[in-house]
């Protein structure tokens, strides 16, 4: 991937007990970008396998919606929280798709 500068990130929670969603919107320097996911770091902490959106938006105006879920959030209220998500159910077209979006450096 190249490098260059995104829109924010937006992570929902499609946590089906929950009636008002989380929403997280997250610039792109706030954003590690794994293989399987995404690292953030979060001022409130997300539960364990919560089930997540995340809604990435490049400049160009393309989007691309990812599903997926928390596998770690650690820290404390003072400091805040790291954030792991692993990507779930990713079709080639929409990987592929991935790859060719341009993030920011981090």
């Amino acid at each position: 991937m190249s490098a260059s500068k995104i829109n924010p990130s937006t992570l929902r929670s499609t946590d089906p007990d929950s009636s008002d969603p989380t929403l997280l919107n997250l610039a792109a320097d706030q954003v590690f970008f794994c293989k399987n996911g995404i690292e953030f770091r979060s001022a409130s902490s997300i539960p364990v396998w919560m089930e997540m959106t995340v809604d990435l938006r490049e400049n160009k105006g393309e989007h691309l919606a990812c599903n997926g879920v928390v596998v770690s959030c650690s820290g404390n209220r003072h400091t805040g929280f790291q954030i792991a998500m692993v990507f779930t159910g990713m079709s080639p077209q929409h990987q592929q798709q991935l790859d060719t979006f341009t993030f920011a450096s981090l």
